[in-house]
């Protein structure tokens, strides 16, 4: 199997499993523009939990291996700054 390279979107305490239909927040400048990219490139996003949900900017070993590759399939605005 291939290599995916996708956009990510971290977690704080919310966990979302295969074939499942979510609603989340995104607020975080990261997570908009790694939103962004995947709504523009019509692709899949990695969504995976972070491991202390008090950081703001969770680097590499913050995050867990694991995760779940979702498809976003609506996207509206809920606020200044933050994409439902």
């Amino acid at each position: 199997m291939g290599q995916m390279l996708l956009p990510m979107i971290p977690f704080r305490g919310k966990m979302v499993y295969p074939q499942t239909q979510v609603f989340f927040e995104v607020s975080r400048t990261f997570s908009l523009k790694a939103l962004e990219r995947a709504i523009n490139n019509n692709q899949p996003v990695f969504l995976v939990n972070q491991k202390d949900a008090s950081l703001e900017n969770p680097g590499r070993d913050d995050l867990y291996q694991v995760g779940t590759i979702a498809r976003i399939q609506h996207m509206a605005k809920a606020g200044q700054n933050i994409l439902r």
